[in-house]
């Protein structure tokens, strides 16, 4: 990657992301030693941008926070995260939103004196009704104690030189980076209204054909881990396909 600027970095986080090796090649001793940052929504892709940029020795990192985040950590002892979520998957939702904020305030330290409040609403509701799995701490926590990440009111507009935030208070970063997450985009591809909901995912996905021929897979959000549930998901729709080819 050439380049440590706020494009270069946040690409290198999204390969580290993907489990790709790379490396940032920058001309000066440091990377983006005087930049100032500001990085849009608190999920694993902005969490870990923040992260990256705070370690590569950016001036000023800040992360905007609408909506607390769960955060969870990636694995404990070597057990990794999804497995908790693929072994508890089952439980009811107000037991299951009951036992991950016990485990988050046993494992997680109090970061409300950093700015980030604990969330209001339970995991697997935010899952159920937002489409929404936790951060995985890769390092956020860490560098947002030790002040090298600041949390941030969320950001409510743009002027020409500053950003306004929900508290009523502007900053003037080098860049900003909006990692807020996406839409499907399906609505501009199909015309028929009866194959997607009102959030844009198919109503039929995962395995069985929407219409003759048409097959969605990857929209089913699980704490299980998305390559996981695209993997089982690609064994379904190649078996239909097979079945109906043969």
């Amino acid at each position: 990657m050439l380049g440590a600027g706020a494009a270069g970095l946040a690409v290198a986080a999204q390969l580290k992301a993907a489990g790709v090796d790379c490396a940032v090649l920058e001309r000066g001793p440091g990377v983006a030693t005087s930049w100032r940052g500001r990085v849009v929504g608190p999920g694993n892709s902005g969490a870990e941008i923040a992260t990256d940029l705070a370690e590569g020795g950016a001036a000023s990192v800040s992360l905007a926070i609408r909506t607390p985040p769960h955060i969870i950590r990636r694995e404990t002892a070597g057990w990794p995260a999804q497995m908790n979520g693929i072994l508890l998957s089952r439980l009811p939702e107000r037991l299951f939103n009951t036992m991950a904020a016990a485990a988050a305030r046993a494992e997680m330290p109090d970061l409300r004196p950093y700015g980030i409040d604990r969330p209001s609403e339970g995991l697997k509701t935010r899952l159920r009704t937002s489409r929404y799995v936790p951060l995985q701490d890769v390092g956020i926590v860490r560098d947002i104690m030790a002040g090298r990440v600041r949390p941030v009111a969320a950001v409510q507009a743009f002027t020409e030189t500053s950003v306004l935030l929900a508290d009523g208070t502007t900053a003037q970063p080098d860049a900003v980076i909006a990692a807020t997450g996406y839409g499907t985009g399906l609505r501009d591809l199909f015309d028929d209204p009866s194959l997607i909901d009102e959030t844009g995912v198919p109503l039929v996905h995962g395995g069985a054909a929407a219409r003759p021929g048409l097959y969605f897979m990857g929209y089913d959000v699980t704490l299980g881990g998305m390559l996981r549930q695209a993997a089982i998901e690609a064994r379904r729709v190649a078996r239909t396909i097979r079945k109906h080819t043969a």
